[in-house]
């Protein structure tokens, strides 16, 4: 049984890992597409608050 987790765990790591950097590719592609000041406006930098402002329903 412990066998049968591990081997699960292992898989779901591996696929997780590669839908992340799926992701991170799909990112940097669309931030390379950008113009650049468009691309001002998509990026913030990570030490300011307002990554602490992300909500699923809308704000203000």
């Amino acid at each position: 049984m412990k066998r049968y987790l591990l081997i699960g765990c292992i898989y779901f790591i591996a696929i997780a890992s590669v839908g992340a950097q799926n992701l991170v590719f799909k990112a940097n592609a669309f931030l390379n597409m950008l113009e650049t000041a468009q691309r001002a406006k998509a990026l913030y930098p990570f030490d300011t608050t307002e990554r602490y402002r992300f909500h699923y329903v809308p704000q203000d």
